[in-house]
């Protein structure tokens, strides 16, 4: 089979780490207030929805934001006249049975988490919507072996200390934490800043 298929438009997704957090950071994430409001039988999060912008998380702030970089000028070589900035930030919490639903990000580009503390069988599941991986059309075949190609769903570990960006606009959603180990991981979103689009196209904006 090698050489037989060529993969086009794929999804796209980017795992780095590990980055091991100091002991500064981990002592600052472990007392962030909680909010009391959560999802039905699911996660809560911090109170502060912008835990990036507090300078005892600077180095983990930098140490994205070159990843970001990366994964946008390096690897799908967009141009630097166009930034990446990350807006909201927040921790969550996923104690013993807690879930969160499939969900997308809105009003943001590219989306990331970063593990901070729990056990891998606890892992972010990423949802496929589009029909075309099963040949151009809604239907359901029996599949013998599941790979990237006709799979509608991937998941990928709870790696402590390791993170993952993704298009905001892949549903993705956590499985239930079946460990007595809180599973505790750092999200954020980005946002465009800059110009998108070319002049000589009459696409520019200026954001």
């Amino acid at each position: 089979m090698k050489n037989k298929i060529q993969i086009l438009f794929p999804d796209h997704f980017y795992v780095d780490g590990p980055y091991p957090l100091m002991p500064s950071e981990k002592d600052y994430v472990s007392h962030l207030k909680k909010d009391v409001y959560s999802n039905i039988g699911g996660n809560s999060t911090s109170t502060d929805s912008y835990v990036l912008e507090n300078q005892n998380l600077k180095s983990l702030k930098n140490y994205i934001e070159n990843c970001i970089d990366e994964y946008a000028y390096d690897i799908f070589k967009i141009s630097r006249d166009t930034k990446f900035e990350i807006t909201q930030s927040w921790i969550n919490y996923n104690g013993k049975g807690q879930a969160h639903h499939p969900h997308k990000h809105s009003n943001s580009v590219i989306s990331g988490v970063f593990y901070i503390d729990g056990d891998e069988d606890c892992p972010i599941t990423f949802h496929r919507e589009d029909s075309r991986a099963y040949f151009g059309g809604n239907y359901e075949y029996e599949i013998e072996e599941y790979n990237v190609l006709n799979s509608r769903t991937w998941t990928m570990p709870n790696k402590k200390n390791h993170l993952i960006l993704f298009p905001s606009t892949i549903s993705h959603s956590v499985n239930p934490n079946n460990s007595d180990k809180e599973r505790v991981s750092l999200s954020f979103n980005t946002f465009i800043k800059g110009y998108v689009g070319t002049k000589k196209r009459l696409t520019e904006l200026k954001l």
